[in-house]
């Protein structure tokens, strides 16, 4: 007769055992506590109100080990982490990201940080890049990852917020800089007080949303957070001028298409930008009928903001009302195109004069770009020149990587140029 002994003891003392080894592991950062441990379901992402108040911004609720399809061969550890940060309101909030730390001897001053800012994944909670298992439910920052092991093996650490409303509750304010500009300099803030081996200096980098995110980030990070130092931000594909971008679209393209997922997301930053704007007043009843799915769907897949069952079913210029082939005569609709062009959304210094970035910048650009056009970076490029000086912003241009080729065309320049910045 075979004799079963029950192993649940054994289970909680490992439990107990790991828990506690990780927990040591932070013993001595740069907060006066070690940061708490978190749950390992999606509460993870829901802490209580008490939880989210008081403290600073940057301080961290809780963290975790990262889910195994977040593992990157060159970190030691990859960690999931909830942190505090304030919503536009001044509204105190928590945000989710995810933090890689390298392997290896820390240097003096501590490691180094690439802050990255993702591209567009969807405004849904399970569009958040930390919550997304792997490739096949959509995982669309995993093409950013060689470039994410390159950094680490460079010996700087990696962190990448998941944005406001992203993951955590509460609305993605999606496309509004200042709102991405804090959860991404909110997350160093946050990775130095999990291990006191994070310094204080760090370059802001980012593509598409991402791209245009860092742009508000370093514009925004020595008064956000005057205690770190930013030596640079390196914006691949950067959105801007969008609304040049949304006529484009319009006029280009007649039939439907995937894009149209990223056109309602964009219409719907409009009416955060200015609430006097209305959805309903904005799409067309199809398209307002469908707009449940912008909190549920994430961007791409068989049944994603872009595909036929959603957004992807309408030509671009079909998503808003009274479009007549050539130009829209709806007022609310012109004035939602005029608000893409305003302060909360445009990062362009001639649309949006008190932006203003005095570290110095690399923009990457792809020549086959049909989300993000050249032209419409070639433009931001001429404007921040124009703002801050010809020899302060670098343009890197890949003629055949289209929009998400210009990460890994554009990788080992990047890379390179992060070490001449950390370098000064």
């Amino acid at each position: 007769m075979n004799v079963i002994r029950s192993t649940q003891p054994l289970r909680i003392a490992a439990l107990a055992a790991a828990t506690a080894a990780l927990s040591l592991s932070f013993v001595g950062t740069a907060s006066a506590t070690a940061p708490k441990v978190g749950p390992t379901t999606t509460a993870f992402y829901a802490p209580s109100a008490s939880k989210i108040a008081g403290g600073k911004h940057g301080d961290v609720i809780w963290y975790r080990t990262a889910q195994s399809a977040l593992n990157l061969s060159n970190a030691s550890r990859a960690l999931n982490v909830v942190y505090k940060s304030k919503s536009l309101s001044n509204k105190s909030i928590a945000v989710s990201g995810t933090v890689w730390l390298p392997k290896g001897t820390p240097p003096t001053g501590g490691w180094k940080v690439i802050s990255w800012g993702h591209g567009t994944t969807g405004a849904g909670d399970s569009c958040a890049p930390s919550r997304i298992a792997d490739i096949v439910s959509g995982n669309y920052s995993s093409y950013v990852y060689p470039a994410f092991n390159a950094w680490l093996a460079a010996g700087y650490a990696v962190a990448m917020s998941d944005y406001e409303g992203l993951g955590t509750p509460g609305p993605h304010p999606y496309l509004i800089g200042h709102s991405e500009a804090r959860g991404v300099i909110d997350i160093v803030t946050a990775a130095r007080k999990l291990d006191s081996h994070v310094g204080t200096k760090w370059i802001a980098a980012g593509h598409s949303q991402g791209g245009h995110a860092t742009l508000f980030a370093a514009a925004d990070a020595k008064s956000w957070a005057p205690s770190l130092t930013l030596k640079g931000v390196a914006a691949f594909a950067p959105a801007s001028h969008l609304k040049t971008t949304v006529i484009f679209a319009t006029n280009a393209i007649k039939v439907p298409n995937g894009l149209s997922g990223l056109g309602a997301l964009i219409v719907r930053s409009t009416t955060m930008a200015d609430t006097t704007l209305k959805l309903s007043d904005l799409m067309n009843p199809a398209a307002y009928a469908l707009r449940g799915d912008l909190e549920t769907k994430c961007l791409g897949g068989d049944a994603g903001l872009g595909s036929l069952a959603s957004f992807g079913q309408f030509a671009p210029g079909n998503l808003l009302q009274t479009w007549t082939g050539s130009g829209w005569t709806s007022g609310k609709v012109i004035r939602a195109l005029n608000t893409l062009d305003g302060p909360a959304i445009n990062p362009s210094p001639k649309n949006n004069t008190k932006l203003r970035i005095t570290a110095p910048i690399l923009v990457l650009q792809g020549g086959l770009d049909s989300t993000v056009p050249s032209f419409t970076t070639d433009a931001l490029v001429t404007e921040m020149r124009a703002a801050d000086g010809a020899s302060h912003v670098t343009y890197n241009t890949y003629p055949s990587a289209d929009h998400g080729g210009v990460v890994g065309a554009g990788q080992s320049d990047a890379t390179a140029w992060f070490a001449t910045q950390f370098a000064k």
